[in-house]
């Protein structure tokens, strides 16, 4: 970059703020990408959490709030009633996939 004018500050990237002790956007997404890693993976069961009062809810589902008890984490659990699923086995995947964040 070239000269920076006389009281002026030329911008950093986020490498330079970083080198600097600033912390980043770039830091802070890895020390949560760090830390998510750090933790058990999501229980596949109902022992491991404790259901919650009932946050939303649709044709087909009920969402709560929920507490992951081997991640020490607030969550959301959705639960489906199959008998009211009108719709395929492929569009109920594609559900399940999109509130996993796949």
């Amino acid at each position: 970059m070239g000269a920076a004018a006389p009281g002026s500050q030329e911008p950093t990237s986020n490498a330079e703020s970083s080198a600097a002790g600033t912390p980043t956007h770039d830091d802070a997404a890895a020390a949560a990408a760090a830390a998510a890693a750090a933790k058990p993976p999501w229980p596949n069961n109902a022992a491991g959490y404790e259901v919650k009062d009932v946050i939303g809810f649709g044709a087909t589902a009920v969402v709560h709030a929920a507490y992951c008890k081997t991640r020490d984490e607030k969550c959301a659990i959705k639960r489906i009633n199959l008998e009211k699923w009108n719709t395929s086995m492929d569009e109920l995947l594609k559900e399940i996939q999109v509130s996993c964040g796949k």
